[in-house]
């Protein structure tokens, strides 16, 4: 898996990334475990429950960057933030079935790096949505 290096501009996007950091490591602990082969004693049972909480999680950072957007007058975020809240939510719905599947059947590869590459894209849209679409239009 890359690496995500991620610089958070301010504290209120460090404290929804935070929100967000916890269930999305445990789930890359699972995957690990498993790339690994070291699936003994790892816990696939709370897998759909961790992705569900990194999808409240950005459904939350939805909600505030949208209220945000709305009273902004920025037009490039007018114009951009839809889209990545888009793209945000329906990352945090492909996390969620890819971790179905991972619990239906954790010793296959595809489903847990779906899983992985939803995580992923799941931190790099927050930080895109929370952060603005430009390094000069920021929401929080």
């Amino acid at each position: 898996m890359d690496d995500i290096k991620v610089n958070v501009p301010t504290k209120s996007i460090e404290r929804v990334l935070a929100s967000i950091a916890n269930p999305v490591s445990q789930l890359i602990i699972i995957n690990e475990g498993y790339d690994c082969n070291h699936s003994q004693g790892i816990d696939v049972q709370n897998v759909i429950s961790y992705a569900e909480g990194v999808l409240a999680a950005t459904s939350g950072s939805i909600h505030m960057a949208k209220k945000a957007m709305h009273s902004s007058y920025d037009k490039i975020i007018q114009q951009e933030m839809p889209t990545a809240c888009d793209m945000l939510e329906i990352s945090g719905h492909e996390m969620v079935q890819a971790a179905q599947r991972v619990k239906s059947n954790p010793e296959r590869k595809e489903p847990r790096q779906a899983m992985i590459k939803a995580a992923k894209d799941i931190v790099e849209g927050t930080v895109k949505v929370l952060g603005g679409p430009k390094k000069d239009s920021q929401l929080l």
